[in-house]
C-alpha cells in the first residue's frame, strides 16, 4: 500500500492518516479476496450460501427432471445430512509453527435422499465457515445419471449449475444438461419440515 505524504505529520503518522491507511488496506484485501472467490463463478448467478444449521432440521427434497421429448419426472423424498471423514492429510507440527492446535481440514458432506438412494447433493465443507455455498466450486450433484433417460446419462457428469436460490425454509438449485441428443434440466429443492 502506498501512503501519501499528507498522512504523515513530521516523523510520525497522524491518527486520521493511520485510520485511513488501515481502512484502505482492509478494502484492498477484501476486494482481492472477493475477486478470487468469484473468479470461477458464473457471473449470472448471484452468490448464495446456506447456513449449516439448516441441515440439522428434518428435511424433504424434491427432484424435478425435465428432459426434451419426455414427460417431467418428480421425485420427493426425505433427506438427511451426512458428513464424511476428511481425505486430507493430518496437519504436521513444524519448528516454525509449533504444535498443531486445531484441525481445520475441509471435508465432504451431503444432503442424501432416501429415495432414490444414490442421489445426493454434496458440498465441500470448511469447518471454520458456518455456511456452504450453492455454487459449482463448492457443490456437486452425485448419482444423477441413474435417474436420467439413457441418452442423457453421460451428460450428468457435466451438469452445469444455472440457478440457485434460498429463503428461510428452503433452497433450490437448477442444473442444465446438454449433450448429443440430450437436453434436460434438473431442479433440486430442499425444504425443512
Amino acid at each position: 500500500m502506498n501512503f501519501s505524504k499528507s498522512m504523515f505529520q513530521g516523523d510520525s503518522l497522524s491518527w486520521p492518516g493511520l485510520v485511513l491507511g488501515v481502512l484502505l488496506a482492509a478494502a484492498a484485501t477484501a476486494t482481492s479476496h472477493a475477486a478470487e472467490a468469484t473468479a470461477d463463478a458464473d457471473p449470472k448467478i448471484a452468490p448464495v450460501r446456506v447456513n449449516r444449521s439448516f441441515f440439522e432440521r428434518t428435511l424433504e427434497s424434491e427432484l424435478k427432471v425435465v428432459a426434451a421429448h419426455q414427460a417431467p419426472a418428480v421425485l420427493a423424498s426425505r433427506s438427511q445430512w451426512v458428513e464424511y471423514p476428511t481425505e486430507l492429510p493430518l496437519p504436521e507440527p513444524t519448528e516454525e509453527t509449533g504444535p498443531v492446535l486445531a484441525d481445520f481440514r475441509d471435508f465432504k458432506a451431503c444432503n442424501e435422499l432416501e429415495r432414490p438412494g444414490d442421489l445426493k447433493l454434496c458440498f465441500n465443507v470448511m469447518p471454520d465457515v458456518s455456511s456452504v455455498g450453492l455454487n459449482a466450486r463448492e457443490m456437486a450433484l452425485e448419482g444423477l445419471a441413474a435417474l436420467l433417460p439413457a441418452r442423457c446419462a453421460e451428460a450428468a457428469k457435466d451438469a452445469k449449475l444455472v440457478a440457485a436460490s434460498r429463503d428461510e425454509d428452503r433452497f433450490s438449485v437448477k442444473f442444465a444438461l446438454e449433450a448429443q441428443g440430450c437436453q434436460a434440466q434438473v431442479e433440486l429443492t430442499v425444504r425443512s419440515l
